[in-house]
């Protein structure tokens, strides 16, 4: 045990997840996510992505930031790191109280995302999310 305090904001948030019925440490065996190095290593020569092979992507956030309509993250699974794009759109399969989730995501959280690879109007090699889970949220800043 640490002598390191949690900060209260972040044991809200979990107690705020539970009480939407949202298990906050959920049984991820199933999932079975792929290295993101492999995901890179795949995709991170090809200036133009046609495969929609669907990819389940898990890492802990390192960089969010909201867009427009667009929530990005950066994850790093310690193998490698990449950029998840997230949007409630035609393309995706979120809803929008489970999309509502994302604006809740903190640095240090460790997320599982499903979704296909594509590259941002930037050019940088993105994973379209289509789906989350929330899988440890981070409770120290």
């Amino acid at each position: 045990m640490t002598d390191t305090p949690f900060n209260d904001h972040r044991v809200d948030r979990v107690e705020q997840l539970e009480n939407n019925g949202v298990n906050p440490y959920p049984n991820v065996d199933d999932l079975d996510p792929s290295p993101v190095s492999d995901f890179t290593q795949e995709y991170g020569d090809q200036d133009e992505i046609t495969d929609e092979s669907e990819w389940t992507l898990s890492g802990r956030v390192t960089r969010s930031n909201e867009f427009g309509d667009f929530g990005f993250y950066d994850i790093d699974d310690r193998t490698d790191s990449v950029q998840v794009m997230c949007s409630v759109d035609d393309r995706s399969d979120f809803e929008t109280d489970e999309y509502s989730q994302l604006e809740q995501v903190n640095s240090g959280d460790w997320l599982v995302f499903v979704g296909y690879p594509d590259r941002s109007d930037t050019g940088e090699l993105t994973l379209n999310a289509e789906r989350f889970t929330i899988v440890s949220p981070s409770l120290q800043d």
